[in-house]
């Protein structure tokens, strides 16, 4: 839980809503451990959805005490490690498809590496090699 593993570590989340009325907004904020961004700032709620480019909903941006973005994409970070145990789930410079989250694979320059039939030890070699080249 957010209280239980999160909250001890750090990491503070406020809600920006993308409701359209207030009672929606109450009904869906009232049981989250959280801050709320109000309603009303309308203005502000615009901008940070702009800024963290939030297209669809539900969105978990990450920003780190020093206001730098450390993820848009923490939602899933979140599904997969309830626990924080990777938290603040600084985004891999290579993912594992099988894993189920491949980010944003459609919007930027990508390379898929297919390995189903590798050995673990060819596996390992494939990512450290792709590791290489995104750290370069």
């Amino acid at each position: 839980s957010f209280k239980g593993s999160l909250e001890k570590k750090g990491m503070k989340c406020v809600l920006i809503s993308r409701d359209r009325d207030v009672e929606s907004f109450t009904s869906y904020y009232s049981n989250m451990p959280w801050f709320a961004l109000p309603l009303e700032d309308q203005d502000r709620n615009a901008a940070l959805g702009e800024r963290f480019g939030v297209s669809s909903i539900p969105n978990l941006s990450l920003v780190d005490p020093a206001g730098k973005t450390i993820t848009t994409e923490a939602r899933n970070d979140v599904a997969r490690d309830p626990e924080g145990l990777e938290y603040p789930w600084h985004p891999p410079l290579v993912r594992d498809l099988a894993k189920g989250d491949p980010g944003r694979l459609s919007e930027m320059p990508s390379l898929v590496c297919l390995c189903e039939s590798a050995t673990q030890a060819q596996r390992r070699d494939a990512e450290a090699a792709l590791v290489a080249v995104a750290s370069a």
